[in-house]
């Protein structure tokens, strides 16, 4: 090619990038115009002044009159059952926990979440109690590592899981709102920092609480009473067989944390301190509940 030729050709090819800088400057520039200055507004503001908000785990409940916190490792699966009953789900007694994303996935009105008169409520779970439930069923048993933070441990199914130590101590080098949803603290999963919530109620009580809970709001009788159960015939939580993958890992509600065996079992001083220090958070935003964090709560002291 001569020397002419070739410069016609890099002229062309310029000419080209220059008229692809414009198209894209003025696509931009119409998405820019699309947009009313309320919506980009909106985009720039802090979480807490948008008008929607959206966190997968807070759903609507009883005709948009409730949200509901679903904390994983809290009988999420159980509480996500009795919002789409409140909804008029017909197949609410579904256990398949990406219903959620599925069903339930919508922006949260602001003005829902400052309303005093609106219920927000969430089912929270001693830490020392819940960190040794996820610990035990998605790591020791499912071999899920890829919820760990990444590269701390190896192929899910693969390697030999990490002791419960060394899972503690993965998750409290690891910064909180980095870690999976089943082992986050609970206020960050609900945000107690930004929503004003109207009850708390505990899992050690689950079966009272949810009942008092309900006749508080009239719907004890149509929505908890009866329908659970592997016959239908149950009231909520009476009869946690309905929901398999918990059947054989949930404690009794007649039996607390402080003498749960699992707990005699896998702690030490060491190991409960630690995650004291994990979900300082949680023993603070859920006082209320007076968790312990005494290691002479939880363990026998007495042969040591």
């Amino acid at each position: 090619m001569t020397r002419g030729g070739q410069n016609n050709v890099e002229g062309r090819f310029s000419c080209r990038k220059g008229l692809a800088l414009v198209v894209a400057a003025l696509m931009l520039f119409y998405i820019y115009m699309w947009y009313s200055q309320d919506d980009i507004q909106e985009w720039q503001e802090p979480l807490q002044l948008r008008r929607t908000h959206f966190n997968p785990h807070l759903v609507y409940a009883s005709e948009k009159s409730m949200v509901v916190c679903l904390v994983p490792k809290v009988a999420s699966t159980v509480m996500l059952m009795l919002v789409k009953r409140m909804n008029g789900d017909p197949n609410w007694s579904s256990r398949l926990m990406h219903d959620i994303r599925n069903v339930y996935r919508e922006e949260i009105r602001n003005d829902d979440l400052e309303n005093p008169n609106f219920i927000k409520m969430a089912m929270v779970r001693n830490p020392v109690d819940r960190a040794l439930s996820a610990y035990l069923n998605k790591i020791l048993s499912a071999r899920r590592y890829s919820l760990l933070p990444e590269g701390s441990w190896g192929e899910d199914k693969v390697a030999e899981p990490p002791t419960f130590e060394e899972f503690v101590d993965i998750i409290e080098s690891a910064p909180r709102q980095s870690l999976d949803i089943h082992f986050r603290p609970q206020s960050l999963v609900c945000e107690t920092d930004t929503v004003s919530y109207t009850k708390f109620l505990d899992f050690e009580e689950r079966e009272k609480g949810v009942k008092k809970f309900l006749e508080s709001v009239d719907l004890w009788e149509d929505m908890g009473a009866s329908g659970w159960g592997p016959n239908g015939t149950a009231p909520i939580f009476a009869e946690m067989e309905n929901v398999k993958h918990l059947s054989s890992k949930i404690r009794p509600a007649t039996v607390s944390v402080e003498r749960d065996e699992k707990v005699q079992q896998y702690y030490t001083p060491e190991i409960l301190n630690k995650v004291f220090r994990i979900y300082e958070m949680d023993f603070v935003a859920f006082e209320e509940f007076g968790w312990s964090r005494d290691v002479s709560t939880y363990l026998d002291l007495s042969s040591t």
